[in-house]
């Protein structure tokens, strides 16, 4: 995927309605970024994988030039931490 070059802000605490299961929110993000249902699944499947929090997943799915993030080490294990600087960097 290329990336977008649009700026995207990952939140500490998610923002959207608890009753949306993982999936769904993938898919409503996927909708709002106007990303094909095909492409948007394999692409959340490769990130549910790695990621290290949904919100910061849901972030990643439009694949930013420029990732702004609040707190993302905020309830995170050493082995996460170690997986997110990864990811990110």
């Amino acid at each position: 995927m290329e990336r977008s070059g649009a700026a995207r802000y990952c939140p500490q605490e998610p923002q959207l309605y608890e009753r949306l299961t993982c999936d769904g929110r993938f898919e409503l993000f996927a909708s709002i970024y106007g990303l094909a249902r095909d492409g948007a699944s394999r692409e959340a499947a490769d990130l549910c994988e790695t990621a290290v929090k949904l919100n910061l997943a849901l972030t990643l799915l439009a694949d930013p030039g420029l990732l702004l993030l609040y707190e993302p080490y905020a309830g995170c294990d050493w082995d996460t931490y170690l997986k997110f600087l990864v990811l990110v960097a």
